[in-house]
């Protein structure tokens, strides 16, 4: 059973990287999720041709993504830039395909973006499986 009342406003959106298998990002490239399973209202838009999420409403935000990798035979590292800027940078070894990280994100004005991308000085390639990558972003 939901808390919500029904004049609240959710703001949620979670999407995908799908059918991207054995493609390649180059360094300092955005992560574009094609795939859209909830948006939620105008206050928390994504443009895919950017990747970048648009948050439109100040407050605090929970985001986690994962990314599934091909390979990975150095060390790679992806950024989650807020208004442009690397607000998170996460170190993956060697050799580990899997990553998946969260944090908070305050946004302190009316419109903050949000986006993922590889910041690695290295390519990397998308494993082969039907989702490649995740995104999920809420207001808590």
């Amino acid at each position: 059973m939901s808390n919500l009342n029904q004049n609240e406003i959710v703001l949620a959106s979670q999407c995908q990287l799908t059918n991207a298998a054995g493609n390649i990002l180059e360094s300092e490239s955005p992560i574009l999720f094609n795939y859209t399973l909830l948006e939620s209202n105008p206050y928390l838009q994504y443009d895919n041709l950017t990747g970048i999420f648009t948050i439109n409403k100040r407050g605090l935000y929970f985001i986690k993504f994962e990314v599934i990798l091909e390979n990975n035979n150095t060390t790679t590292q992806f950024d989650i830039l807020v208004d442009g800027q690397i607000y998170q940078s996460i170190y993956i070894p060697s050799n580990i395909k899997t990553v998946s990280s969260s944090t908070i994100v305050f946004v302190p004005n009316n419109s903050s973006t949000i986006q993922i991308t590889n910041g690695s000085t290295e390519k990397i390639t998308f494993a082969n499986i039907p989702i490649q990558a995740n995104i999920t972003i809420f207001q808590i």
